[in-house]
């Protein structure tokens, strides 16, 4: 495999993450639009669907924002039906975050479209092509974990970053 200059690194990155928004996340985005909701809204939705009864801290933890910012995006969310507030009774300044069915639906229509066009593409490469490419990707997240730069990436979709069916990530 030929060595890769940083330059080249970055030029593909930034044509992959554009490919990932504008080609994958155009039916998101307009899906949202109808909902008169954001992008960070949807985060919040999918988090909440991996991760059903998290509170704001720990979603606003996964998603490494901040917990005001958090607050008024589970607001909105509420506003238009796709989560739920429920408070814990041992510690009323506690309350749990759930998608409602509404919410499920949402995120089950968006994930499908983006599976589905991702899934074009992927099916164009060869199997080891695409082992290498999750492989790469996977390399790039714990580097981007250790660094600082993405805390905690895997717990942004629901994933345990200690717990890995291809390996061990605690090694790295």
């Amino acid at each position: 495999m030929p060595e890769w200059g940083l330059d080249r690194v970055e030029l593909l990155g930034d044509m992959f993450a554009s490919f990932i928004r504008e080609s994958l996340c155009k039916q998101v985005i307009e899906e949202l639009k109808q909902q008169n909701i954001s992008y960070s809204h949807y985060e919040v939705i999918r988090l909440v669907i991996a991760r059903p009864g998290s509170t704001v801290g720990e979603i606003a933890k996964a998603l490494n924002m901040a917990y005001p910012k958090v607050t008024q995006l589970i607001t909105r969310l509420r506003e238009v039906g796709l989560i739920t507030k429920k408070g814990v009774r041992s510690d009323r300044r506690i309350a749990r975050v759930y998608a409602t069915s509404k919410g499920e639906e949402l995120a089950t229509r968006i994930g499908q479209e983006r599976t589905k066009r991702l899934r074009a593409v992927l099916k164009r490469m060869r199997a080891d092509e695409r082992a290498g490419l999750a492989s790469s990707l996977e390399e790039f997240l714990v580097a981007a974990d250790k660094s600082g730069m993405m805390k905690n990436p895997f717990a942004r979709v629901g994933l345990d970053p200690d717990e890995d069916p291809q390996g061990d990530r605690t090694n790295r």
